[in-house]
C-alpha cells in the first residue's frame, strides 16, 4: 500500500528549521515539505535555496490558510509557540512545535484543547526520543531489566552569555536557560519515570541586564524514593554541559 508523505509547512526562517528539520523532511520517505512562511521573504528564499521548488510566503498566516499543508513546523521563539499552535490547529492542521511546548500550564491546557476540539496531531519537537539508542534504553528501562531507577542526573549547558541579542536571553520571549536547555532533562526524567514529580526544589541564577536566568538547578522528587536532578545553563562551555547518569536500586 502506498502511503501519501505528510505535506509540511515551516513558519519562520528559523536556524534550526533551515539546518535540521527542513533538510530531514526533504530526506524522509514520509514527508514532504511544500512552504516556509517568513516575515522576510527574501531572507527566507536565500536560506532555502538548497530545496528551489519551496514555495516562499511573506506571512505566518499564509502557511495556514495553504489547503495544501496538512501539518505545520513552529520554530518560533517560545512566547509565540501557543498562539500560532492554536491558530495552525483551528485551521485543522496538525503541528510539530519545538520546545518547550508552552510557557505556561494554562497555555499548554489551551493548545491541547484545540489539538482535541479540532482533531488534530499535536507534538512537542524533543528529536531525542526517537534517537535508537534512547528507544532501547527506555525499552530496558520498561521491562525492568536494567533495574529500578532511583536517580537521574541530567546536565545541559552551552556559553552564550557574550551574543547579547540572542533570543533566549529576552524574557519578553520567555528565554532563560530553564525554558531551553532545562526542557530535555525534564522530558528525560518524565519518559524514565512516567509521572509527574510530587515536589520541586529549585535554585535560579539570574544576573546582568537579561532578566532570565543563565542558570537552574533543580530537585524533582518522583515519590518512592525516585529523584532527578537538573542543572542547566547558558554560562559553561558545551563539551563539559552535556551529561546523564542514572542510578540503579
Amino acid at each position: 500500500m502506498n502511503i501519501e508523505p505528510v505535506r509540511f509547512g515551516i513558519i519562520s526562517s528559523a536556524n534550526i528549521g533551515v539546518r535540521a528539520v527542513a533538510p530531514a523532511i526533504r530526506a524522509s520517505s514520509n514527508g514532504k515539505l511544500l512552504a516556509v512562511g517568513s516575515r522576510n521573504p527574501q531572507h527566507a528564499a536565500e536560506l532555502y535555496s538548497f530545496a528551489p521548488n519551496v514555495r516562499i510566503y511573506e506571512s505566518y498566516e499564509a502557511i495556514i490558510a495553504d489547503p495544501e499543508i496538512e501539518a505545520v513546523y513552529i520554530p518560533l521563539p517560545n512566547s509565540l509557540h501557543a498562539e500560532w499552535s492554536i491558530k495552525a490547529m483551528q485551521a485543522g492542521k496538525h503541528v510539530l512545535c519545538e520546545k518547550p511546548l508552552a510557557v505556561t500550564r494554562e497555555e499548554g491546557e489551551e493548545m491541547f484543547q484545540a489539538a482535541r476540539d479540532n482533531q488534530v496531531l499535536l507534538m512537542e519537537a524533543f528529536m531525542y526520543r526517537f534517537h535508537p539508542q534512547i528507544v532501547w534504553a527506555l525499552e530496558q528501562v520498561r521491562a525492568g531489566l536494567i533495574g529500578s531507577v532511583r536517580l537521574v542526573r541530567a546536565s545541559f549547558s552551552f556559553d552564550i552569555r557574550s551574543r547579547t541579542e540572542n533570543i533566549r536571553l529576552k524574557p519578553e520571549l520567555a528565554g532563560g536557560s530553564l525554558m531551553d536547555v532545562g526542557s530535555y532533562p525534564l522530558n528525560l526524567f518524565r519518559a524514565i519515570y512516567e509521572r509527574s514529580p510530587r515536589s520541586v526544589a529549585a535554585r535560579v541564577h539570574v544576573t546582568g541586564p537579561t532578566s532570565v536566568d543563565l542558570a537552574t538547578n533543580a530537585v524533582l522528587d518522583y515519590g518512592e524514593g525516585c529523584f532527578g536532578i537538573l542543572d542547566s545553563s547558558f554560562g559553561l562551555p558545551s563539551r563539559q554541559g552535556q551529561k546523564l547518569l542514572v542510578k540503579l536500586e
